[in-house]
């Protein structure tokens, strides 16, 4: 697969997994506390849900390749550091972070990234492409952390295009 194409595809599964995080109803902030350490199958929907700051890990095999990440959530927002490994092109790295109501998604292969708006609405979009979802059961690892605000930093050295 060539590398831009698998590039694109890493970031739409990314931004798609943003848009079902806080697009179909999460609060993406504080709710009512779990308790950490968390392990086992639970859904990103559920981490949200409790509302305790995290730091999540996740391994995933799809029909691609494979995938691997780590999601941080706090003080309602979230960012993402993945690995997209398929068989035909080398790694991609993505990223994604979401606050004050922005999405922004980006990989290693590009300059470029998208910035889109995020629907606090509970409703439409269909996440049913995506290979790592919202309320998708996977094997996350979780930990208390103390929140880094520099894990929220959108990089200057991107350049972000609205997605439609």
């Amino acid at each position: 697969m060539d590398k831009k194409v698998f590039a694109v595809i890493a970031l739409l599964i990314i931004a798609g997994g943003v848009y079902m995080v806080w697009g179909r109803g999460g609060t993406g902030g504080y709710g009512p506390t779990t308790t950490v350490p968390i392990s086992g199958a639970t859904s990103l929907q559920t981490l949200v849900a409790a509302g305790a700051p995290v730091v999540c890990t996740f391994s995933t095999t799809t029909a691609s390749g494979s995938e691997s990440g780590t999601i941080y959530i706090a003080n309602g927002m979230a960012a993402g550091n993945f690995v997209a490994n398929d068989s035909t092109a080398s790694p991609i790295n993505a990223y994604m972070i979401m606050k004050g109501g922005v999405s922004y998604a980006w990989t290693s292969a590009s300059s470029q990234g998208f910035e889109s708006a995020v629907s606090t609405t509970t409703g439409a979009g269909s996440g049913q492409n995506q290979s790592v979802g919202y309320s998708t059961q996977m094997g996350y690892s979780c930990q208390a952390w103390t929140p880094d605000s520099n894990k929220f930093t959108v990089p200057t050295t991107i350049s972000f295009t609205q997605a439609t």
